[in-house]
Parts: structure tokens; sequence; C-alpha cells
């Protein structure tokens, strides 16, 4: 009797495939996969290289789910491909469970794209986090409970760090919050301790429930006069790497996916961390991430294939990752409105990791 799946090629689903999305495609499609393309734009630049295009949204995962099931007599689905943050990472974990393929509960990827979600399961989990108060008005805020300087931001942002203050005295404190209300999808607006430290990004992946890193990158942001945060760019390998402080952030995360009984999936943990000090998770992210670092980070400080590492492991394949061989390099982006991805960058390459902090210092100072 013959396996009907021997008769079907093998697909992955693309949950959105604009541009951004198009190099996770691209790369789909070289590793021998079959591409189905789910966008709400008929004109998505991705779609061209889509062997099945779904022309829906990638908010409303029952409708993406019936059309699926039309395909399944054509295609054997092997996983799921996000790059995009929020509601489709709910999406991608609603697709994988109907379809029984590697991912997170629906449960889970709830939790964690909603900040005030997150950092209150942590608390209550005894995850090191930031003390937070989610409200959404000014009403509800006690400040004689608020610990200055704290940060406010959006629960669940529009884009990126968008809205996001550090706030140093009570009387600043409305207008922050009507930046964070402003650019909150649910409209809850976070207020957390602020924590000492630098930005320190864990790219790994999950598989079986065990977290594979694969590098650990330093964020490097500002803070301008409104005590606005910005994102300048980031830096690799990280000034933690190989340091007490990378196994503590490692740490971290597996306890993180323990409680989260997180099985396979794309893992960006971003923290605050310091030497000598325990890490503090800020979010998470399990999506393939943006900021250009898939685009050209990676590829200009490592010939190890990052994007191709997210794929195998997505399909269920136990990852095979080298250890610290990333070349000091950063990305540092430039001027103009608009998603990073839009604006022009810098890519700056150095012999140590202390050359490259001098480098990003001249480039940004």
């Amino acid at each position: 009797m013959v396996d009907v799946r021997l008769m079907k090629k093998q697909a992955v689903i693309s949950v959105a495939a604009g541009k951004s999305q198009v190099l996770v495609i691209e790369k789909a499609k070289k590793m021998g996969y079959a591409v189905i393309g789910i966008d709400r734009d008929p004109n998505a630049a991705g779609f061209q290289f889509c062997d099945e295009c779904i022309n829906l949204s990638t908010y409303e995962s029952a409708p993406v789910i019936e059309q699926l099931k039309q395909l399944q007599k054509k295609y054997e689905f092997k996983g799921v491909l996000n790059r995009s943050f929020g509601i489709p990472v709910i999406t991608t974990a609603e697709i994988c469970d109907a379809f029984h393929l590697h991912g997170v509960s629906p449960a889970a990827a709830r939790i964690v794209i909603d900040k005030s979600s997150l950092i209150s399961f942590c608390n209550e989990n005894n995850i090191p986090a930031p003390l937070n108060v989610a409200v959404e008005s000014l009403q509800e805020i006690r400040q004689e409970l608020i610990k200055f300087p704290c940060v406010v931001k959006p629960a669940l942002p529009v884009t990126g760090k968008s809205g996001v203050t550090k706030v140093e005295r009570v009387q600043d404190l409305d207008v922050a919050f009507n930046k964070a209300k402003n650019a909150s999808i649910t409209g809850v607006v976070n207020i957390e301790e602020y924590i000492e430290g630098r930005d320190v990004v864990l790219m790994s992946v999950v598989n079986g429930g065990r977290v594979y890193s694969i590098t650990l990158l330093d964020e490097v942001t500002a803070i301008n006069d409104k005590g606005e945060f910005y994102g300048v760019g980031y830096a690799v390998p990280s000034v933690f790497t190989s340091f007490q402080e990378e196994k503590n952030i490692l740490a971290l995360a597996q306890q993180i996916v323990d409680k989260l009984r997180l099985d396979t999936s794309v893992f960006l943990m971003s923290c605050r961390c310091d030497f000598g000090r325990a890490p503090k998770l800020i979010e998470i992210h399990l999506d393939f991430g943006g900021d250009l670092v898939l685009d050209h980070l990676m590829p200009a400080s490592a010939d190890f294939d990052v994007l191709a590492s997210f794929v195998g492991a997505l399909i269920g394949d136990v990852p095979e990752l080298p250890k610290n061989n990333f070349r000091p390099t950063a990305i540092i982006y430039g001027e103009g409105k608009g998603l990073v991805s839009d604006k022009p960058h810098t890519l700056i390459h150095a012999g140590t990791r202390d050359e490259l902090d001098r480098e990003i210092y001249r480039q940004i100072n």
C-alpha cells in the first residue's frame, strides 16, 4: 500500500508574506520546501515566491485554518514560519495546534505577546523580572506605590519600542502614560521598575522544550531628552559572552521555557544584565525578529546560517549549533521615519569586542 504522505510535497506555512517575510520564504524554498503564504494584502511582496497564496488576515486564525485544510490533500505540512510579533504569534500557535505541528500552545503565546501578562506570570512564578503595574487609565495609578525612575510602556505595542519612556519625576508620568496608551494595541499600559544594566538579547531556538543558544546580542539603545527609548542598533558577540552572565542568561531562558511549557519555537529573549548581577527578563519574541538582524548582521558576523537553523528547528530538526564563533560586528541604524528596515544602516567590523565598542561610540556620537 502506498503511503499517501510520499505523494505529497512537503510544505511550510508562512504567516505573512510582506517585504520582511521574503527573506524567510526564499530560505525555505532553497531548503526544498513548498511555501504556503498568508497575507491580507493581495499584492504582498512574498506571494510571488509562494507555491500557494492565502489572501486572509494573519490576525484571524479560524478562516486561515479552514483554507489550509483544503490544501492538506496536496501538501504535507512540516512547520509554520512567522516573522511578525503580536497577534500573528497566536495565529501561528493555533495553526500548529490545529495540524499537530511543532510549536507552542496558544495559551503560552497569549502570555508571551502581552508584556503585562508575561511580567505578571514571571512575578507569580519567581522568575526574575521587573516589578510591574498594568493600568488602562491614569486614575488607576497609585502614585505612592511607584518608585522613580520607572519605565512606562505599552503592554502590546503597535511597533517595536514605540511609546517606551523612562520617567524620572511624578509630574512627567501623565505625558509618558498617554504616549504608551496611544502606542498600545490593547490600551493597557505597563509601569515597570527601572532596571540598571545593559540590554542583551539571547538569540536561540527551543526544540523539545530545551533551549539551544545561537548567540547573545547587545542591544544598542539611547534615550532622548524626553526620556523616550529608541533603538540605535545591535552588536555581536555580547560583552557577556563566555562569562558567567551568559550561563545565567541561559538558565533564565530555560526556567521560562519550563514554566511556560514551550515545546518548539524561535526564542528571542531580551533582558537587562550587568556584571555581577542576575539578569532580569524584559520581553520575549517567539517570531524570527526584525531590525535587520537576520538580513544583515548575522550574515556579516558568522559563516553559520542562522536563518536555516530557525527553519530547521521549527520543522522539528534537533539544532546543531556552533559555539561563539561570531566576529565582532555591529549594525547601526541611520535617521529616518518608519520601520527600521526602511532606514539606512551601517555595518561596523572590528578585531575585538572592545574595539567594536569604541567604533560604535564614534559612530553614534
